[in-house]
């Protein structure tokens, strides 16, 4: 089982996950948005239950966007 801080960094993280492949966001608003002060931390713990950071998640698995301009 996981203690109640680990499951609640876990949604955090989750969160963001779907933050970064849904709307293109930087990794720091993707990080601000799941309640994260620090970027690097974020990365950190993103890495750690991801097994790559943040990056590197979006560019390869996010679906390639549009650029209607």
């Amino acid at each position: 089982g996981q203690s109640p801080l680990q499951y609640r960094k876990q949604v955090r993280l989750d969160r963001a996950r779907q933050h970064l492949l849904t709307s293109n966001a930087s990794v720091a608003r993707a990080a601000e948005a799941a309640g994260y002060a620090s970027t690097s931390h974020f990365t950190r713990d993103f890495k750690s239950a991801f097994g790559m950071a943040p990056r590197q998640y979006t560019e390869t698995l996010a679906p390639p966007h549009q650029n209607d301009t």
